[in-house]
């Protein structure tokens, strides 16, 4: 997985010097590390990654795909597994991206004659496509930059602050990979509903 953010802007944000070098190995596992644990949190991939994979038709002429937002549509094949696919190029869709779906324009020619479907079947459409945001929203770089912060500033990983009064204090709580509220809920417009 790509990092959310570069070393430079995580530098820049926590004024560190970019010719102090000291800490860069550490900065740069810390980022990695950040980055892999939105992406847990929130349930999805969130930088640019191409993808082909397969999905069953239902009949209809939408489908959703499984990573969004949607960048570019490659190719789809309809009917994958037969003997006789048909494979249909971007123009043939309407594209929705933010949320990664696909819809067939009606005038589009399918084999037979066809009104344009997904065929029923299992993992019968083959969908190429890219999906992620490019570039990474400036909320979701914040987010990133404040846990790489809270990380690297913490003398203690296993420990979150509290504030109490006008002071701050740490206090155990394991398994928080410094995701303070505020964090939480910048990630929360990112984080994919389980159904």
């Amino acid at each position: 997985m790509s990092a959310l953010i570069s070393l430079d802007f995580a530098k820049t944000v926590l004024r560190i010097d970019s010719a102090n070098t000291a800490d860069d190995a550490l900065l740069t596992a810390l980022v990695a590390g950040v980055s892999q644990a939105i992406k847990t949190y929130c349930r999805r991939d969130l930088v640019p990654t191409h993808y082909v994979e397969l999905y069953d038709g239902t009949g209809s002429v939408a489908l959703l795909l499984r990573h969004f937002p949607l960048i570019s549509l490659n190719s789809v094949v309809v009917d994958a597994s037969s003997s006789a696919p048909t494979t249909c190029t971007a123009a043939g869709f309407q594209l929705r991206p933010a949320i990664g779906q696909i819809i067939f324009k009606p005038d589009v020619p399918m084999l037979g004659g066809l009104v344009p479907r997904f065929v029923r079947g299992r993992a019968n459409i083959q969908v190429d496509y890219s999906a992620g945001f490019d570039p990474i929203p400036d909320d979701l770089q914040l987010a990133t930059v404040l846990a790489v912060g809270n990380l690297y500033h913490q003398p203690d990983l296993t420990k979150q602050r509290e504030k109490i009064g006008a002071s701050y204090y740490y206090i155990g709580r394991p398994g928080d990979l410094a995701f303070t509220p505020e964090i939480k809920t910048l990630l929360n417009a990112y984080r994919e509903a389980v159904p």
